[in-house]
């Protein structure tokens, strides 16, 4: 919903720094309500790196994403920062079995800290 007639910018990038391994990130410059009610700008990142595919074998995605959490201000009107971090990693196995063409077992880890600085949350990160 647009409340302030402001807009929010997003940009990425990825790179190919090998065949089958994919470094990218991204900037986010977001539309955010204000505690005055104005509109201000809230300010997002993120870096990751692929190596595989999903067709066979291994596959590993890894993000870390961080900026400041427009959602949770504090009682105060400060906006805490937050950083997450997720890790995908997958194994495609090819099987004949009918309408069943690939196992591929998941393992997935995430960890994030929404409120990261704040007394909330002592000792995260």
């Amino acid at each position: 919903m647009d409340d302030n007639g402001s807009k929010t910018l997003t940009a990425r990038s990825i790179v190919e720094v090998t065949p089958g391994m994919v470094v990218g990130g991204s900037l986010a410059l977001r539309d955010a309500p204000g505690t005055d009610g104005d509109g201000e700008r809230a300010t997002g990142w993120e870096v990751d790196l692929e190596v595989g595919d999903w067709a066979a074998g291994p596959h590993l995605v890894v993000a870390l994403a961080g900026g400041e959490n427009w959602r949770a201000p504090g009682d105060d009107g400060v906006v805490p920062d937050f950083l997450a971090a997720q890790g995908l990693l997958t194994w495609h196995r090819p099987v004949d079995l009918g309408p069943v063409t690939g196992i591929e077992p998941l393992l997935r880890l995430s960890l994030v800290d929404p409120r990261r600085g704040s007394p909330a949350t002592p000792g995260c990160w």
